[in-house]
């Protein structure tokens, strides 16, 4: 199901970078990004998934044992069809909130999630509306593309700022010199940017991976 394969992904994604730490250098935290990402879009799918099961909510004009949808701004849609995070987020935390007096009531778990959530969705909604952008090195956001290589092209003077932070790591750097030994331009590997998505991605899976486990206890019969 849904969840079993969300779960798969985000196994994957934390063999590869088992602290959390991943280098920017040569993009190798977009492979890390794209299983977590993926593993959201799949635990929220399967979180809707699960409250149309259980208390047989049509999809729309379908039954809820048919295919699988999502409601959005433009109408049900399939969940093959659906990979914006904004969409699915939205009516999962919608499905939470109108049967809310049935959990409260009927389950034993604190279905509170941290204000932090909502920021992390939007994150992941900003710097991947599509769920093309940790697949391919380039997209058509061009200035998003930008930021996945940790190197970074700088002018001289921003290039002595670099060094003379003292809380600098050494820096690494590519400098391009013209015939006289002129600084012409320069590229340094900026291990520092980045950090806020690859944060939410990691977080959000892993806590839809406990909410995901208590709704399959609680609501799912532990399926």
């Amino acid at each position: 199901g849904f969840g079993a394969t969300a779960e798969a992904f985000k196994k994957a994604a934390e063999k590869l970078a088992p602290d959390g730490d991943v280098s920017r250098a040569f993009v190798e935290h977009l492979p890390v990004n794209f299983l977590y990402r993926h593993a959201t879009e799949l635990f929220l799918k399967s979180g809707v998934g699960i409250f149309h099961r259980r208390f047989k909510l049509p999809f729309g004009t379908k039954p809820h044992n048919s295919e699988p949808m999502v409601r959005t701004d433009k109408g049900w849609k399939p969940f093959h069809t659906v990979h914006r995070i904004a969409l699915l987020y939205s009516y999962w935390r919608e499905l939470f909130a109108t049967n809310r007096d049935f959990l409260s009531q009927n389950t034993i778990t604190a279905w509170d999630f941290p204000l932090e959530l909502d920021e992390w969705m939007a994150t992941i909604d900003k710097s991947d509306p599509g769920s093309t952008f940790f697949r391919y090195p380039i997209t058509k956001d061009k200035t998003g593309d930008v930021q996945k290589s940790g190197f970074k092209e700088a002018t001289h003077e921003e290039i002595v700022a670099q060094i003379q932070r003292p809380d600098r790591k050494p820096l690494k750097a590519f400098i391009i010199e013209d015939e006289n030994d002129q600084f012409m331009t320069a590229y340094y590997l900026d291990e520092e940017s980045g950090g806020e998505i690859d944060v939410a991605l990691r977080k959000t899976a892993g806590l839809l991976s406990a909410v995901h486990f208590a709704m399959r206890i609680e609501l799912a019969g532990g399926f």
